[in-house]
């Protein structure tokens, strides 16, 4: 076991549910790392670029799951705050 004084961050987790893939909102998208580019939206520098933050974060996630996954699965959502130790 690690201890503690190892740990650079203390998380204190708030809620986790389960969630379509594809309901994610914009706001999610962009602390995913999607990136706003004039109106248009990337997950990389010098990536394609897609007409909503959804659309960029179906591309990211596809080219790590398989083509379309985004479609049926489901993840987990896990909603933390950083804490003092």
């Amino acid at each position: 076991f690690l201890e503690e004084k190892f740990a650079r961050y203390f998380i204190k987790i708030k809620d986790n549910r389960p969630e379509r893939t594809r309901d994610i909102t914009p706001q999610d998208c962009f602390a995913e790392g999607i990136i706003s580019a004039g109106g248009m939206y990337l997950y990389r520098e010098g990536g394609l670029l897609f007409l909503t933050p959804q659309e960029a974060y179906f591309s990211l996630y596809d080219s790590i799951n398989g083509k379309d996954t985004h479609k049926d699965n489901w993840d987990w959502r896990y909603e933390f705050e950083r804490v003092e130790k």
